[in-house]
């Protein structure tokens, strides 16, 4: 006999509400922030946007993505915010262009999605010292000479390294991101 699905809790709810809005938090802030001209408005406007999922978080159908659907919200805050100010004759606004503008946050977030999980898929690949030397660097922050002591190599030896690895994760993202069609 299958088996019902066990209800998601509230705590369960809220965290991917939580997940989920980190990662399309630049997006809208950055679609807000290029349709209105004051920075206070813009944080304003994005606080009403978060405000506005977390009550509507019900509605959001998870078989679609989630930041598309945030810049949908996004728009409508943006929008009814013009039409507010519509009587300042100071205030000029054109709607395409707002949808133009979401459009375009769109589509850069789903680029840059894949481009991370490329990049971490790339990463995952680099083995051995150069790893450790890249993590020695990037995740612990550690200078190249402090890397080279550590190890017991110059720190020339270590940039050496270090421009290899990356140059390795470029070549590998770019080829994973033109298999995909994505790459620009």
């Amino acid at each position: 006999m299958p088996r019902t699905p066990k209800p998601e809790s509230q705590q369960e709810r809220m965290l991917l509400l939580s997940r989920l809005w980190t990662e399309a938090q630049p997006v809208v802030a950055a679609m807000v922030a290029g349709s209105v001209i004051d920075f206070q408005h813009g944080e304003d406007l994005v606080s009403q946007v978060a405000e506005t999922i977390v009550l509507k978080f019900d509605q959001y159908d998870r078989t679609r993505p989630f930041t598309p659907w945030a810049l949908g919200i996004a728009k409508n805050i943006v929008l009814r915010h013009y039409e507010r100010r519509a009587g300042d004759r100071l205030v000029f606004f054109d709607e395409g262009a707002l949808t133009s503008m979401a459009i375009a946050h769109e589509q850069i977030a789903g680029e840059a999605g894949e481009r991370l999980v490329a990049i971490r898929q790339c990463l995952a690949e680099i083995r051995g010292k150069t790893r450790r030397v890249m993590e020695m660097r990037y995740i612990d922050g550690l200078k190249p000479a402090a890397i080279g002591q550590a190890l017991e190599m110059t720190s020339n030896a270590v940039w050496v390294m270090l421009h290899r690895g990356r140059e390795a994760v470029s070549m590998c993202v770019k080829k994973r991101l033109a298999a995909a069609g994505t790459f620009r």
